[in-house]
């Protein structure tokens, strides 16, 4: 029974039309938004059930080459105790630093860029542009405010997510300067004309064969 289910299924599958095709595809993708941004939501819920207390360190990132940690979502996200990180992780099939990533974007975007939460959530604009975005403002150096937060994700959200990562770096550059962080952090260097640092990195072990 099972065979044949399979057979008239497969057969199903091959009398769609190229239209057919296309329109399967664009509904699985949009269930595939849907489900993304369900995650975030249930992620970010995750977080509120783990607050850091007393004997829990809160989760943060740890900055290579310094002795800094950085938070995983910026000022005025709530903090998540670093413990419930990898059971998350252990569910979802990634690791702790993947799990970590999810819930600080998470909470990005539904504390510091609410306009932005709210598209993802309304089908308007996937997850994957909006963590993007979340992952850039969170480790933006000098550190976004609350304020210079709200003005990327008015910006942001007035396209509808859809921005370059150069543009977004402008936006960026510019609450910088619209709020004059540059002038609070004395580790800046305004000088250098390029205010956002960008998160990646490469470690070379030349010890290794």
């Amino acid at each position: 029974m099972i065979e044949t289910l399979a057979q008239d299924v497969e057969r199903v599958a091959d009398d769609l039309s190229a239209s057919d095709v296309l329109a399967s595809i664009r509904v699985e993708r949009a269930a595939e938004h849907r489900a993304a941004a369900r995650q975030l939501d249930l992620a970010a819920r995750w977080a509120d059930l783990h607050p850091p207390e007393s004997v829990h360190h809160a989760a943060t990132f740890a900055t290579p080459g310094c002795e800094h940690e950085e938070p995983i979502a910026g000022e005025g996200a709530p903090l998540v105790a670093e413990f419930c990180i990898p059971e998350l992780g252990a569910v979802l099939g990634m690791s702790s630093t993947a799990a970590k990533k999810l819930i600080g974007h998470a909470l990005e975007l539904r504390h510091r860029l609410p306009r932005l939460w709210a598209l993802v959530q309304a089908g308007v604009v996937p997850a994957w542009r909006a963590r993007s975005v979340a992952e850039v403002t969170i480790h933006t150096t000098p550190a976004l405010t609350l304020e210079a937060a709200a003005f990327v994700d008015g910006q942001v959200s007035a396209v509808a997510g859809r921005v370059a990562p150069a543009q977004l770096d402008r936006v960026v550059a510019e609450a910088i300067k619209r709020y004059d962080l540059a002038a609070a952090d004395p580790a800046s260097d305004p000088e250098d004309g390029h205010l956002h640092v960008d998160p990646r990195h490469v470690t070379i072990h030349d010890e290794d064969v």
